[in-house]
């Protein structure tokens, strides 16, 4: 399932999950509205929330058409998160220690080391305040803009959206804190101080 529906106040929210072919994003988006359109009649106004960080600017435009013609020209789409419905970010004190997971729908914060063994994920950005040896994950919701940075980056496996690449056999430890990245589908890694 690529788009998850939930009924909000005043409408629906369509979240879609994940990274994957944008035409079959639209096509499922498409699909779940036709099956929402009678439960949405009743109501004298209606916003559609979607969710989404795959679609186009062409393709929100779109999908904003085809809203409008199916529920009714006074319906309200909007692409941003209501502020109620906005992720909260977690903040952690303390080490991670092999075997230990830690995960937030928002942005992640570890003020102290994630060791081997230990993994950290979310959905937004990730900073570790400290030396990030474990597994980390970020974007996990498919947001292929978010970023993973470290004051010292040595993962043994990174991954942000879908996008993975794991540490080399041997690794130099990095002596300046680094941030990775997804460009043209890999993961880059650079010095977060400028020069």
């Amino acid at each position: 399932m690529i788009v998850q529906v939930k009924g909000v106040m005043g409408g629906i929210k369509l979240k879609v999950a994940g990274v994957n072919n944008p035409e079959t994003v639209m096509l499922e988006i498409k699909e779940k509205l036709l099956q929402v359109k009678e439960l949405l009649a009743n109501q004298t106004e209606t916003t559609v929330w979607i969710e989404s960080t795959t679609l186009s600017h062409s393709q929100k435009l779109e999908l904003r058409e085809y809203i409008l013609n199916l529920l009714g020209k006074d319906t309200l789409v909007n692409f941003d998160i209501p502020r109620e419905e906005a992720p909260v970010s977690v903040f952690h004190t303390g080490t991670l220690r092999s075997g230990q997971k830690l995960y937030s729908e928002g942005h992640l914060i570890v003020q102290g080391d994630v060791n081997p063994g230990a993994e950290i994920k979310a959905d937004g950005n990730i900073v570790v305040l400290g030396t990030l040896k474990g597994i980390v994950h970020a974007g996990a919701s498919g947001d292929r803009s978010a970023s993973v940075s470290a004051l010292v980056l040595a993962p043994t496996q990174i991954r942000i959206a879908d996008v993975i690449t794991r540490a080399p056999d041997e690794q130099v430890m990095p002596s300046k804190p680094e941030t990775a990245y997804i460009l043209e589908d890999r993961i880059y890694i650079e010095s977060l101080v400028k020069k």
